[in-house]
């Protein structure tokens, strides 16, 4: 079979040459389901307990609001200016975690194992940036999947803007994009850096971060004597690789363990071949069923 003359299809979007390749209704509707109910669990016990510390901190970064802070980029404080402007109560500044985990359960596509991560229940329920960082990777992955399932390089340019503002959000996106440079390089996909549009993302990227930056650069890089100071002081837990692995089973929870495990086994090892030729020559979504999601994120 020459996959190379399959037809181009949009597996998100289920557009393409051919009938039958849109999202079944029901698989949409129990998505929503799914992210409605992440939503309300967070909405209705946000206000079950006070505000926890950094809250409390990130509030008062929010009446200073600048374009850089010691230890967070700027995008938390902007968030809390905005909570203030609302009134400020317990319940609106979880809003916006909630918000985010019900998003992170769409974009996932695996909802239901999301729904109930311990750790994304924790950090979805108070302000703080850890709540918006799997948003923000996320929604690279995504914009990714959708370059190499569909060859529209153009999509770059949104890819350079949710990196930039996941930045903003936290510094620690600056590692998921060495990793998604890496893996470009050891791919096929090394094709995209000879497109001016990966450039322009990555141009968009530096330009959204460029204030941070700055600031930095103004105040002698203050983040990075902090971190180092953080480090001097004992305070980073330093686990050995196999250690590392067994608390991100328990973070995840041991029982959603089986799930991601396979889901990882099959992308690199089973199918790995079969579903990195579909992905470059976009497959009939009729012949493969949609199971992008499938494999763990955290």
């Amino acid at each position: 079979m020459n996959l190379s003359a399959a037809p181009v299809r949009d597996v998100w979007s289920g557009s393409g040459s051919q009938s039958g390749g849109k999202t079944p209704p029901l698989a949409t509707s129990l998505l929503l389901l799914l992210s409605g109910a992440k939503f309300l669990v967070h909405l209705l016990l946000g206000g079950r307990y006070g505000y926890f510390r950094d809250e409390l901190y990130f509030l008062d970064c929010g009446r200073h609001l600048a374009w850089g802070y010691v230890d967070h980029a700027p995008m938390i404080g902007l968030v809390s200016r905005i909570a203030l402007a609302l009134g400020g109560s317990l319940h609106v500044l979880r809003l916006f975690p909630a918000i985010a985990g019900a998003l992170v359960v769409v974009l996932t596509m695996a909802g239901l194992a999301v729904l109930v991560v311990p750790i994304y229940l924790g950090i979805d329920s108070i302000l703080s940036m850890n709540c918006f960082e799997p948003l923000f990777w996320m929604g690279c992955v995504y914009v990714l999947i959708r370059i190499i399932q569909t060859g529209n390089s153009r999509l770059w340019v949104w890819f350079g803007v949710i990196a930039g503002l996941g930045l903003m959000n936290k510094h620690s996106t600056l590692f998921f994009g060495f990793a998604i440079v890496v893996s470009m390089l050891l791919t096929a996909e090394r094709k995209e850096f000879f497109k001016p549009w990966i450039w322009t993302g990555g141009v968009i990227a530096v330009l959204i971060f460029l204030p941070n930056v700055t600031w930095q650069v103004q105040h002698n890089f203050p983040t990075l004597e902090d971190l180092h100071n953080v480090q001097a002081s004992g305070k980073n837990v330093v686990l050995s690789p196999a250690a590392f692995i067994g608390q991100q089973i328990m973070l995840m929870h041991p029982i959603l363990f089986p799930i991601w495990l396979a889901g990882l086994w099959f992308f690199l090892m089973e199918r790995s071949m079969k579903y990195r030729q579909r992905i470059r020559c976009c497959w009939q979504v009729e012949q493969w069923p949609l199971r992008i999601g499938s494999a763990d994120h955290g």
